[in-house]
């Protein structure tokens, strides 16, 4: 949970606390109803796969770092757009294209898929609250 932490602290210094908490319950809240409503939706069309999956519990808590890690890739792609060329851009940058990378190949079932949603949860958030400043 280091690394979390460590992506947590990342996405506030970069974009606050209310960014982060947006991002976090956004990805841990939002991609949990958004994978079991596709498992749902999956399974009264009758996958198996689907079927089985809908009756694991599954806790969330890796989505709050998939939310961090798509917060902070869009904050360093915004800042890149907008010309930042510093050496916190560009580890942000990185760390983010790392873990996003790493939180999208977690996503191979149906459970797993909203890795993938918490990442890009996150960046949306960030991205929806960046729009008025950070417009060209």
């Amino acid at each position: 949970m280091a690394i979390a932490a460590i992506a947590a602290g990342a996405v506030i210094l970069r974009e606050g606390p209310v960014t982060w908490w947006l991002a976090a319950i956004a990805g841990h809240v939002g991609s949990a109803l958004l994978a079991y409503a596709l498992i749902a939706i999956a399974a009264v069309l009758g996958s198996a796969g689907a079927d089985r999956a809908s009756d694991d519990p599954d806790f969330g808590v890796s989505c709050v770092l998939g939310a961090s890690v798509g917060a902070l890739l869009a904050s360093a792609v915004l800042a890149r757009r907008d010309g930042a060329r510093d050496a916190g851009t560009t580890v942000a940058l990185a760390a983010g294209l790392t873990g996003a990378a790493a939180m999208l190949a977690l996503s191979a079932g149906w459970l797993d898929a909203e890795h993938g949603l918490s990442v890009a949860l996150g960046a949306g958030v960030v991205i929806v609250r960046n729009s008025g400043r950070r417009c060209r």
